[in-house]
């Protein structure tokens, strides 16, 4: 089978050609399935996708080059090689789109871990950084983290830790920026943590020293001290705990994980993706889960809501579980625990500015649900552009959105400027008045969104707007399947331009296709 067309560029006729004998070959395996492994370079064959989003997955975000052999979808392979070949599809996987894994990391951890600038600033260097001059899969921070998962898992002692490291470093070409020492690594990694707290303890598991005990130095039931006794005497250690339980609050660790984004996605999948017949594969398919959702309807329509089993210690239960019960009270009564859906925006306009060079512009359309506007951010001077053609004022939910972004880079709010732009006509063609003006940003050679919109006409004209619905027309006949209008979408989109090296060597609109 030709797989030539994998190396081929999106827009050529040869790209067109072999994403729809590859969609046929997976449906052919698919055993009257209308959903395959997507291949693209974000999914890496990890979920089932309806072949109509596979097919826009492999037109915006291209595919997995390294997947020569499709083995998810079908191609018969003798068992030892399919062996080797799944071992190194999980590492092809991972150095894949390496940088938003990592920063998405970061942006989960920020919030609860970094106190000051310097420390986050440090941590985001570290994360675009090549692990050695010329490195292309690792950078310094995801090269680190894969080693310390490596370290937990197989309980690696600190000191052969820290000789790997070593060895490592010396292994790797000049001028690398591996640690080479365990202490090293924890001064990079340390912010990433979470909080945990630790408690006393009595020796005999009658009580914690908490809230109305917390400054006892008896039990209050069995009367034993709360200090360690010296072995070789009797006397007390004061200040010194003889027993003690680390607690991690699961309000932070909720919070972390709602913050990133496909987690979130992940923890709402009962609600949004599964499939509902007479099968069981989820908990939310038991009789219990719905007997929940009948007696507390408000709690079950929510489907971020989590419902918890949580690993019991094995004695003394109403003991070491009073701080959970008491966070999971503030949950119940509270709730409302982080913005997901700020969050989720957030974070892909977080990803998209972190992989935009410093003297780009970031067009960022948006649409609040009947209305599509534009935004420009420049990182450069700290400032975003609203572009209204109905000329509201800015919308509250982009406000936060993009401050937010700017919060879990450690930047300054931006400076938030209205442009002033031709002014829509109608009242249903403000998508195309929204890309009227990314062309015009686009093709102009200056720099200033102002100056640009001012040397546009104060009105377009039909004609104008017409051009742009042909030349659109054309790129999503030919990009995009119809079957995507029954997708979920998401209210924004993202497109980055260099002002400075744009002329007229290709057509605007192949400048907003990721190639």
């Amino acid at each position: 089978m030709d797989k030539s067309w994998m190396m081929e560029n999106r827009m050529s006729r040869e790209y067109d050609v072999g994403v729809e004998s590859f969609i046929q070959f997976g449906l052919s395996h698919a055993k009257g399935s209308n959903s395959i492994r997507c291949p693209c370079l974000k999914c890496g064959n990890r979920l089932l996708k309806d072949v109509s989003i596979v097919r826009y997955h492999l037109y915006a975000n291209g595919i997995d080059k390294s997947y020569k052999i499709w083995f998810w979808h079908g191609e018969d392979l003798n068992s030892e090689t399919v062996t080797s070949k799944m071992e190194n599809l999980g590492d092809e996987k991972y150095e894949h789109d390496d940088l938003f894994n990592t920063v998405n990391m970061l942006q989960s951890a920020h919030d609860e871990s970094c106190n000051t600038s310097n420390t986050f600033d440090t941590m985001f260097d570290d994360a675009k950084k090549p692990l050695y001059p010329g490195c292309k899969k690792f950078t310094k921070l995801s090269a680190l983290v894969r080693l310390y998962n490596l370290k937990v898992r197989y309980g690696w002692s600190n000191t052969s830790f820290s000789e790997l490291l070593s060895i490592i470093s010396d292994l790797l070409p000049d001028n690398n920026e591996i640690p080479t020492s365990l202490y090293e690594a924890k001064k990079t990694l340390g912010a990433l943590g979470l909080s945990y707290q630790k408690i006393d303890a009595c020796p005999n598991d009658c009580c914690l020293y908490r809230k109305e005990y917390a400054n006892s130095t008896k039990c209050p039931k069995c009367g034993l001290s709360r200090w360690k006794i010296n072995k070789n005497s009797t006397k007390e250690n004061s200040g010194v705990a003889a027993k003690q339980m680390w607690y991690f609050p699961i309000v932070p660790r909720f919070i972390r994980m709602f913050k990133n984004f496909e987690n979130a996605k992940n923890l709402r999948w009962h609600a949004m993706d599964r499939k509902i017949d007479d099968i069981m594969r989820h908990p939310a398919d038991t009789p219990s889960w719905r007997l929940i959702d009948h007696m507390w309807p408000t709690f079950g329509s929510e489907p971020r809501n989590l419902r918890l089993g949580p690993k019991q210690p094995g004695y003394d239960i109403n003991t070491y579980l009073a701080p959970l019960i008491d966070d999971l009270k503030i949950l119940w009564e509270e709730g409302n625990i982080c913005n997901a859906l700020v969050e989720e925006r957030a974070q892909l306009l977080t990803a998209r500015l972190l992989g935009t060079d410093y003297d780009q512009l970031l067009l960022f359309p948006y649409n609040s649900g009947n209305h599509w506007t534009l935004v420009v951010i420049n990182l450069t001077k700290g400032a975003a552009f609203w572009i209204d053609p109905l000329k509201n004022r800015i919308d509250p939910d982009v406000i936060e959105v993009v401050e937010r972004s700017f919060n879990i880079m450690n930047k300054k709010k931006p400076v938030w400027r209205v442009v002033k732009c031709p002014k829509q006509s109608g009242v249903v063609e403000c998508g195309y008045y929204v890309m009227r003006f990314m062309r015009d940003i686009i093709m102009s050679t200056s720099t200033s969104i102002i100056q640009i919109m001012k040397d546009s006409p104060r009105a377009y004209t039909q004609d104008d707007i017409d051009c742009i619905r042909s030349e659109w027309a054309e790129l999503v006949g030919k990009h995009v399947d119809k079957g995507l209008n029954k997708a979920k979408g998401n209210p924004m989109a993202f497109y980055k331009v260099l002002p400075q090296s744009i002329g007229a060597m290709k057509p605007w609109i192949r400048q907003l296709v990721d190639v």
